[in-house]
């Protein structure tokens, strides 16, 4: 379904978050994933969830239009509402659009020789002191392992080779399964 969502708080109603999908239902769960893991893009919407949680967010369709006529009929709901949790206030879309190599080109990190040198001479011989190492030991005496008492699975012969293999430096061949 292609048309115009709203996202908006049981709790506080005047919150409200507008937004236009080509398919709505898809993208009300890629809402609801960043929503779990995080990761969304407006941080009011996301901070409402960390304190609300799922249950305190209503979604609802306020209208089914045409692909076309998308962002137009938005921007006329944004314009309308006061969407508090949308990051910005004009509708806009990156659908159907890609990079070009010009601003992929832009967007790679270069870095001089002259830099990699320094950074490698800046973290050789870092160690810590003699000082450290003493406190470090005073707090883990005593301490149990987190994996005393596991014991591992026996090894297979081509397992030991392999790993014997990595340590050497060699390239070794996988197992077939």
């Amino acid at each position: 379904m292609t048309g115009i969502y709203k996202i908006e708080s049981k709790c506080k109603p005047e919150l409200c978050y507008i937004g236009s999908s080509v398919n709505i239902l898809n993208r009300w769960r890629h809402h609801l994933r960043d929503l779990r893991v995080n990761k969304h893009r407006s941080n009011l919407l996301q901070q409402h969830y960390n304190n609300y949680s799922r249950s305190d967010l209503l979604f609802s369709i306020l209208l089914e239009c045409e692909k076309e006529d998308l962002l137009n009929i938005e921007q006329a709901f944004l314009d309308s509402t006061n969407s508090f949790f949308n990051i910005c206030k004009i509708a806009g879309s990156t659908f159907g659009t890609e990079r070009s190599e010009e601003s992929k080109q832009k967007m790679k990190r270069v870095v001089s020789e002259e830099t990699r040198k320094k950074l490698s001479e800046s973290h050789k011989g870092i160690f810590p002191s003699k000082e450290t190492r003493l406190k470090l030991s005073k707090i883990h005496k005593g301490r149990i392992p987190w994996n005393k008492g596991i014991k591992m699975k026996p090894m297979k012969d081509t397992q030991k080779t392999n790993i014997g293999n990595a340590r050497r430096g060699k390239k070794y061949p996988r197992e077939d399964k």
